[in-house]
């Protein structure tokens, strides 16, 4: 967390060089697409704290995310797994309703076995649901997996939701040595707001 303070600065002030004239500045923009996580919502609501100095935020946000008792192999993973089975076992068209998987995902055995206390509906939440008082929350529930949807802290320049990587990138070992290597590259050139990135291809930082 701690490193990712003096990475978010230089990525924000990189993007706003890039954003306002692309032409010129083409080749930063390669970098910062293989930096990648910068694109993703999540990284940039890091981003956005970091940059603000909001550690209480920062760290309330990681400690939801990370901390908890449970793991992703379980409420991820595994409900995800058991979700597509019930999805291949049940139905012949391969499609379920978003409620009819909700359902599944509370029923998965995994979720309660990951060590994380299940708060599970009851028959009165299910009326409530249904009834013509809880008609909003149905209209958000089925918004709220959606990423325009969320409200995105402020603080980073080019933070909404609707410019958010929307799609999947690479991963591996090859993308990591990409990523790794472009965030590298605006550590090292920051002082010179990378003016000579079309010349460091051959590695040659001089």
């Amino acid at each position: 967390m701690w490193a990712t303070k003096g990475h978010s600065p230089l990525v924000a002030k990189a993007e706003e060089i890039y954003t306002n004239d692309k032409v010129s500045h083409v080749f930063l923009g390669k970098c910062l697409a293989d930096v990648g996580w910068n694109h993703h919502q999540f990284p940039r609501e890091l981003m956005a704290y970091i940059i603000q100095d909001l550690p209480a935020s920062l760290e309330h946000v990681l400690y939801q995310a990370f901390l908890g008792p449970s793991t992703t192999k379980e409420i991820c993973e595994s409900t995800f797994a058991w979700l597509h089975y019930k999805v291949q076992s049940t139905t012949r068209n391969s499609t379920m309703s978003d409620w009819t998987k909700y359902a599944y995902c509370i029923l998965s055995p995994y979720t309660e076995a990951s060590g994380m206390n299940q708060l599970l509906p009851d028959k009165d939440d299910w009326h409530i649901i249904r009834s013509e008082a809880g008609k909003d929350f149905r209209g958000s529930a089925a918004k709220f997996l959606s990423i325009q949807s969320t409200e995105m802290p402020s603080g980073v320049p080019h933070l909404d939701a609707d410019k958010m990587n929307k799609k999947w990138a690479k991963a591996g070992v090859l993308s990591d040595e990409r990523s790794i290597a472009a965030v590298a590259y605006l550590l090292e050139e920051a002082e010179n707001n990378w003016s000579r990135i079309t010349t460091h291809w051959t590695g040659d930082w001089a």
